[in-house]
């Protein structure tokens, strides 16, 4: 059965919520057929070594998360998922212009860790404008 997802409001207190908290969170955005074929892809990528990832430790050695870059670069499944059009909606209305994939990573945190993973922006750091993406 196809679900049938509508695209977010993006109002005005979305975009302050946006500007305030610097994220903002969309339910039913993403179809779960893409979802599944994505995390088929992840599991498939990862069994066979495939996968470029880099972790991070916490001091007794276990993993405090991982990180996998250019996943929508690399495959289609995860490039579907990025221009679904609900987060296409969503981006553009936020960013009052056309958007692109300009950088893409996962961050898997295990179950139950302890580590502090806060939602934070990058864009500072990089060669793009305006600053506050």
């Amino acid at each position: 059965m196809e679900q049938t997802l509508t695209p977010p409001i993006m109002n005005s207190a979305a975009v302050r919520e946006y500007e305030e908290r610097g994220y903002l969170l969309i339910e039913n955005a993403i179809d779960p057929a893409l979802l599944g074929s994505a995390l088929e892809k992840l599991n498939s990528q990862k069994e066979s070594g495939a996968l470029s990832q880099n972790d991070r430790y916490n001091r007794t050695g276990q993993v405090d998360f991982t990180k996998i870059p250019n996943l929508a670069k690399s495959y289609e499944a995860f490039r579907m998922l990025a221009s679904a059009p609900a987060v296409v909606q969503a981006v553009e209305s936020l960013l009052g212009q056309p958007a692109l994939i300009f950088r893409d990573v996962l961050v898997n945190k295990p179950a139950r860790a302890r580590a502090s993973l806060d939602y934070h922006q990058d864009s500072a750091y990089w060669d793009v404008e305006p600053k506050a993406l």
